[in-house]
């Protein structure tokens, strides 16, 4: 991945690897999308379904929007510096994911030192959520039993449970 920055205070992404490009994709902030064909998508916000709702209106599942990512070909995607500077320590580890684990995922975020990862939610309705609280090392996940905190695991960092 390499950055720069860009006009009207953003981040430039460009170079990606595929695990960057997932996760940046569903990183849980706003970012535009620049295609080859100078066509520019914004997305706004993904929801728990996975869902992309862009600003013109349109929504994308994820798939059929890493299809027309793949036909009209991707030249960089920005980010504001305020949400990234939100996110770094989560961006900067994108490279370090699993493309499954992060691909399953609805979104992803960051923010004062809370990693979090949502899934879809059970087919009961049940939230599916982890949170990663890096201050204390706990985790404090969400599936079809309810509430679960977890202060002692294997799992010593976010990267742990969402790594290669």
């Amino acid at each position: 991945m390499k950055l720069s920055k860009h006009e009207n205070n953003k981040i430039k992404f460009f170079e990606l690897t595929f695990n960057e490009l997932i996760g940046l994709l569903k990183l849980q902030v706003p970012i535009e999308v620049h295609l080859l064909t100078e066509e520019k998508l914004i997305i706004e916000r993904k929801d728990d379904y996975g869902i992309f709702y862009l600003k013109n209106g349109r929504k994308y599942e994820f798939e059929d929007f890493m299809v027309k990512l793949r036909a009209d070909g991707l030249k960089y995607i920005l980010i504001s510096i305020a949400d990234f500077k939100t996110a770094e320590p989560l961006i900067i580890n994108l490279d370090k994911t699993d493309k499954k684990k992060i691909g399953s995922a609805s979104h992803i975020n960051y923010w004062d030192n809370i990693f979090n990862i949502t899934y879809k939610p059970e087919s009961n309705g049940a939230s599916n959520k982890v949170f990663y609280f890096e201050e204390n090392n706990t985790f404090l996940f969400f599936d079809k039993n309810g509430p679960n905190l977890k202060t002692e695991t294997k799992t010593s960092t976010f990267l742990d449970l969402i790594g290669k």
